[in-house]
C-alpha cells in the first residue's frame, strides 16, 4: 500500500512508466499477473497527475479537497496526534496560526496562479 501512494511521486514517474511498459509488453493480460502492485501503482499514479487534465471547476474542487485533507493532517500533526508529516508542520507550529493555511494556499500563485 505504501509503495502505491509513493508511485504520486513525480521523481518517479519515467521509472513507474517504463516499468509498467515492460510489464504490460511481456504480459498484456493483466489478469495473469501475479503480483499487482505495479498496476495499483499506475492507477493510483494516472488518478493523481490526472486531475489538471479535468475542466478547471472540477479539477479546482479536487484540489480544495486535497489541501483541505492535507491542512487537517498537519493540524493532528502540531497538535501530537501524529508524526511530523512535512516541514509545514513546524512552521505552522512556529506561526501557532493553522486555520488560515487553507486560505492561504489557496490564494497562492503555486495553486491557482494569482499570487
Amino acid at each position: 500500500m505504501i509503495d502505491t501512494v509513493f508511485a504520486t511521486d513525480m521523481a518517479i514517474h519515467f521509472d513507474l512508466l517504463k516499468n509498467f511498459n515492460e510489464k504490460i509488453d511481456a504480459e498484456p493480460d493483466v489478469n495473469k499477473w501475479e503480483d499487482r502492485n505495479l498496476l495499483y501503482q499506475m492507477v493510483v499514479h494516472l488518478a493523481d497527475i490526472g486531475n489538471p487534465a479535468r475542466p478547471f471547476p472540477l479539477a479546482r474542487g479536487w484540489a480544495e479537497r486535497v489541501i483541505q485533507e492535507f491542512c487537517e493532517q498537519v493540524r493532528a500533526s502540531c497538535m501530537g496526534a501524529w508524526p511530523l508529516i512535512s516541514a509545514w508542520c513546524r512552521r505552522m507550529a512556529w506561526e501557532n496560526d493553522t486555520a488560515a493555511v487553507p486560505a492561504r494556499v489557496k490564494r497562492g500563485k503555486y495553486l491557482f496562479g494569482s499570487g
